[in-house]
């Protein structure tokens, strides 16, 4: 009798350890079953194994970066962040597995690349802003010195003008005969007689001069009261 319970205990002892091998095998390339394979959970493992067990169960698998979200080629060096079906679900052979992954490090170099682009970027924006700038001040250095060029040629061709009606004005006096002077014209003299001439001391007269006239030119000479 009791030889029959030793043998009975040792015998679920025996069946007890060979459970737990069963899990442990289980926990790391999934359970096998009849109508498929329950795929575990691959998150933070490798990659490379987790491909590896997929072919020994003939179930095929594609990798999506999940940085840039390109299918990659080789499993080397990636580690696994999630998967589709997710851990548990019951995968026939020829179905396909899909495994986001990641490269340590990988999410920081797309950012400080990006980081790098978008400065790049400013930077050239910055120059190109800078030289349309500097092309305005040019052209507008420009247009303000052929405008002053141009009021200078203005103001030239003005006082150039202005001189020459001047000198035209000039010469144009120049040429002009002189005006004469007015002659007082004296007011007519008349003597009634050569008497009243000589006591004014105007005999004797010329023919022409104030006071002359014919009736005191006896001799008719030209000259009145000359005797």
């Amino acid at each position: 009798m009791c030889g029959g319970i030793i043998l009975v205990v040792l015998t679920g002892l025996l069946g007890a350890c060979g459970t737990g091998e069963d899990i442990d095998e289980a926990s790391s390339t999934g359970t096998a079953a009849s109508n498929g394979f329950t795929l575990p959970n691959y998150a933070g493992k490798s990659l490379e194994l987790a491909v590896e067990a997929m072919k020994a169960h003939g179930i095929e698998t594609t990798f999506v970066d999940t940085v840039d979200g390109k299918t990659i080629l080789s499993p080397k060096n990636w580690t696994v962040e999630s998967h589709d079906p997710a851990s548990g679900a019951l995968v026939a052979e020829g179905e396909t597995v899909v495994f986001q992954v990641f490269k340590e490090g990988a999410a920081e170099a797309k950012a400080s690349a990006e980081a790098s682009a978008v400065a790049a970027t400013k930077a050239a924006q910055d120059e190109q802003a800078k030289a349309a700038a500097d092309e305005a001040a040019r052209v507008a250095a420009e247009a303000a010195e052929k405008k002053a060029a141009a009021e200078k040629v203005a103001a030239d061709t003005a006082a150039a003008n202005e001189a020459a009606r001047r000198a035209a004005e000039e010469a144009e006096a120049q040429q002009a005969p002189p005006i004469q002077p007015l002659v007082e014209v004296p007011a007519a003299v008349y003597y009634a007689n050569c008497s009243e001439a000589k006591a004014a001391g105007a005999a004797p007269m010329h023919v022409g001069q104030p006071g002359y006239r014919g009736p005191l030119d006896r001799d008719k000479d030209g000259i009145a009261c000359d005797k």
